[in-house]
């Protein structure tokens, strides 16, 4: 066998083999193709008889244990075999892993033009295939290229009926996109033997291809969406009716066939007289025990539900150092209150006790600053926000550890306070103001019609009596004006709370970390409460 190179990089090559004997060629696994009709691999052959084989359309193909299996080109083998073909012209992959050979199958099937592509069953069964073979959702993506939603989404494709996989092998024109429109059909066992979800999806198949020569996915829609609105009243129904009701309302809806909301609406009406005649002189006992029973449903869901908010809620929370703990990836804000490294101590307070002093405001809180936003700058988004607030002492220390993490500075934001500090009461004014730098990562644009001035009023406040704390209507605005909701916006010193606080009401994502164990508790105390006023 003559073989002529085409292609070859480091261990990797491509051959193109002419006349390779045809009974040492076999269909290789990795071929996506399972379904063949006999005609077409017939008029495949007669063609090959009339005009020989016709090599630029060559099988591809890699040697394993002295044969050679074709993982792209199936139909043109079997159509040579049936043709009486002694060999076969081959393109031969040599040095290639699995999972690109498995790639290069797919790319031939993208090649328009050159055969018949590969039906969308073949596809999901194949996926399948290399899942039941011990591969992951993200090899199988990884392998071809693809998201791994997309492989989610291939398998659950996979999963559906015979008789519903037999319809798109089968029927010409039906395809993915309207496979996807009909797994959006809801689930219905519930309702067996009158409506189950497999019968819904024959059903909508069925009627779209009676009614339509060439069926699009809107149709597919459409008929979904009325399936859905049908399925979804006889829930509604079924759960208005008493328990042992149920098997007479869903065998009347089989019996009569039912397939529209007016349909299930005039046979519940029939099971529901019924059922009052029934339980007439039972209706108080039964609606106080059916009210009971609900409200106890409730409850029960509440507090699962609850659970469940609250503990994905507080993990956004973390008690630690900042320069030790995990942070997330993609924050479009940093907003953030660090300690000033001037060993900070209220001294408003005259009859009640001092508040604590800051957690490291003192000469470490430079490195401190510095460490949080070098570890800070690479896990923010691309053009993203980094807002830092500073004491006039030492801003200039702080402008460099900003510019020096990476961030550009672009302002100086003020806020003008409600009410005055105490400062040097002898020797110095009143200080009446505060101020942030305002800093950038790439090029981030603000949100449409949300820019601000460069001095801000801020008075409403969380009340912690955390001595350096910051007002929520301010960072409310600044958050509005610098992110969307579903954003990351992080204060790696958090304080009591108020930015993660502000973010979760804004339906921003957060995230918040704090050294005091005081101010991370009184934090998660807040962040609880909104969620349960949420789950209300």
């Amino acid at each position: 066998m003559a073989q002529m190179e085409l292609w070859s990089n480091g261990n990797k090559r491509q051959m193109f083999t002419p006349d390779v004997p045809i009974d040492h060629v076999i269909v290789s696994p990795l071929n996506p193709r399972q379904t063949r009709t006999d005609e077409h691999i017939k008029d495949i052959a007669d063609l090959i008889v009339q005009n020989g084989f016709d090599q630029t359309c060559a099988p591809k193909a890699y040697r394993n244990n002295g044969c050679y299996e074709v993982f792209a080109g199936g139909n043109r083998l079997l159509a040579a075999q049936k043709a009486g073909c002694v060999s076969i012209p081959l393109y031969v992959y040599e040095g290639y892993e699995e999972a690109e050979l498995w790639k290069l199958a797919y790319l031939d099937n993208d090649q328009a033009g050159k055969h018949n592509e590969v039906s969308c069953v073949d596809i999901w069964m194949d996926y399948q295939r290399r899942k039941a073979a011990g591969w992951s959702q993200n090899e199988i993506a990884d392998a071809l290229g693809v998201s791994q939603t997309l492989v989610s989404f291939r398998l659950r494709l996979a999963a559906l009926s015979p008789a519903i996989l037999d319809y798109f092998i089968t029927t010409n024109g039906l395809n993915e996109r309207h496979a996807r429109e009909i797994v959006d059909l809801l689930p219905g066992n519930n309702l067996d033997p009158w409506l189950t979800r497999d019968a819904a999806m024959l059903e909508v198949i069925e009627t779209v291809i009676k009614r339509t020569v060439a069926p699009t996915a809107k149709h597919f829609a459409e008929e979904v969406e009325k399936f859905n609105a049908t399925i979804a009243h006889a829930q509604d129904c079924l759960g208005k009716l008493d328990e042992q009701w149920h098997e007479q309302f869903i065998q009347l809806l089989a019996k009569k066939k039912a397939r529209s909301t007016a349909q299930v609406d005039a046979h519940y009406n029939t099971i529901a007289k019924l059922q009052a005649d029934d339980a007439r002189r039972q209706t108080e006992a039964a609606e106080l025990a059916a009210r009971k029973a609900t409200e106890e449903e409730q409850r029960k869901v509440r507090e699962s539900y609850l659970v469940e908010q609250r503990n994905y809620y507080l993990s956004k929370l973390v008690h630690g150092d900042a320069r030790k703990v995990h942070i997330p990836l993609n924050i479009k804000l940093l907003f953030t209150d660090p300690p000033y490294g001037k060993d900070y101590q209220s001294n408003r307070r005259v009859v009640t006790s001092q508040a604590d002093k800051i957690e490291n405001d003192n000469e470490a809180a430079f490195d401190l600053l510095a460490d949080v936003l070098g570890r800070f700058y690479p896990r923010m988004a691309e053009d993203s926000f980094a807002l830092v607030w500073c004491d006039w002492r030492h801003q200039c220390r702080f402008a460099d550890i900003i510019t020096g993490a990476g961030f550009e500075i672009r302002a100086e934001v003020i806020w003008n306070k409600p009410n005055h500090g105490s400062g040097d009461i002898y020797g110095a004014p009143a200080p009446k103001h505060e101020k942030f730098f305002f800093a950038v990562k790439g090029n981030p644009k603000l949100t449409e019609g949300k820019r601000f001035d460069s001095v801000l009023d801020g008075s409403k406040f969380l009340g912690s009596g955390h001595p350096t704390e910051k007002p929520t209507d301010l960072i409310a605005m600044v958050i509005e004006s610098l992110t969307l909701e579903g954003d990351v916006v992080a204060d790696p010193f958090m304080g009591s709370g108020s930015v993660p606080l502000t973010a979760f009401r804004l339906q921003r994502d957060f995230w918040g970390c704090d050294l005091s164990e005081q101010w991370h508790k009184f934090a998660g105390e807040q962040l609880f409460n909104l969620v349960k006023a949420q789950v209300k």
